[in-house]
């Protein structure tokens, strides 16, 4: 399997749990450490109910290199886990805080209606990399929705997500705000067997939830969830 091959699609479905786990108190205790005023870096509308950080690279619509960020160099354990921790190569690196009482809007990544016309930065980038989860302080409460399930990412996993799929957040919880290490990995080898390695996770389906997320859909009109549209048959079993 090459990068050139791959289809995200096929290796992840909807996510997958990898085979790794690191210290969540000690992830936890490097984030607390950073200063209040570097948060708040704005990604994209769908995450405007949430306060993230890159520590390395800058939000895609920046189209900026994805250079270490400063304040990586006073974070060594968060380092060491992008470039030690991980296979293939990190690309962009952010820490993702969804506030209590908020979510992130139904979306797809890197969705363009036509490759061969439109411009197609978001959509090459998207589809060139795996999404790598590490949830450091979550909930019960923290739902996921990606693809046709609703996941819970449990604190101190690992996991990978199909962002070019439709996918959503919802953090239901009155105070507590819900962070993620997310990591963009450009696969070698490594990763694949990795992926193989993985276990392929069955989710279930809330349709209240479902119904929510729905009705400020930012997804394409493609889309089964696009905003305004009734819920397709599929959506009455788990994927």
């Amino acid at each position: 399997m090459t990068v050139q091959t791959w289809d995200k699609h096929q290796i992840v479905g909807s996510c997958l749990r990898l085979p790794l786990r690191f210290d969540c108190a000690r992830l936890r205790r490097e984030i607390e450490s950073i200063p209040a005023q570097l948060w708040g870096e704005r990604r994209s509308d769908v995450h405007s109910q949430e306060d993230a950080l890159f520590v390395k690279g800058y939000p895609p619509i920046q189209r900026k290199p994805d250079d270490d960020r400063p304040v990586l160099e006073s974070l060594p354990y968060i380092r060491r886990v992008i470039y030690e921790g991980l296979t293939g190569t990190p690309a962009k690196c952010l820490i993702a805080r969804i506030k209590p009482m908020a979510r992130v809007l139904m979306h797809r990544d890197g969705f363009v209606a036509d490759p061969s016309k439109d411009d197609c930065y978001f959509y090459d980038y998207f589809r060139s990399t795996f999404r790598v989860h590490i949830p450091v302080v979550t909930n019960d409460k923290v739902l996921l929705f990606c693809h046709n399930a609703f996941f819970h990412m449990p604190a101190g996993e690992v996991w990978t997500v199909n962002n070019l799929s439709d996918h959503a957040v919802i953090n239901d919880h009155p105070t507590e705000a819900r962070t993620h290490i997310i990591v963009d990995i450009r696969p070698d080898e490594a990763t694949f067997e990795l992926m193989r390695r993985s276990e392929r996770m069955k989710g279930w389906m809330d349709h209240a939830a479902l119904q929510r997320l729905v009705a400020d859909s930012q997804s394409p009109d493609i889309s089964p969830y696009a905003r305004g549209k009734s819920l397709p048959a599929s959506a009455q079993v788990a994927a």
